[in-house]
């Protein structure tokens, strides 16, 4: 009986240890922040009516193979809306 209370005991601070992973709370939360901010800031009215207004005016600009070129809505959008937040999150 005092062995199985014994390993018990052991196993459960090994899990304990090894379920630890160093992350502390308040860099969760300002991760988390950081990521609520950047998709609020890029699905805003705001945002979408500037890409509007840039289509209407055939100014909408994307970087494609190190050059600055025209590009189309659905380009914008995913280089500087979907790529950042995307890359955001993995940190």
């Amino acid at each position: 009986m005092k062995y199985r209370a014994k390993t018990i005991m052991l196993l459960t601070v090994v899990i304990s240890l090894f379920s630890c992973n160093g992350v502390s709370p308040d860099k969760v939360v300002a991760q988390t922040w950081l990521n609520v901010n950047n998709i609020t800031s890029h699905y805003s009215p705001k945002f979408f009516r500037n890409l509007q207004e840039m289509k209407s005016k055939d100014n909408i600009t994307v970087v494609r193979n190190n050059e600055v070129v025209k590009g189309t809505a659905v380009e914008y959008v995913h280089q500087y809306v979907i790529t950042p937040v995307v890359e955001a999150q993995k940190k």
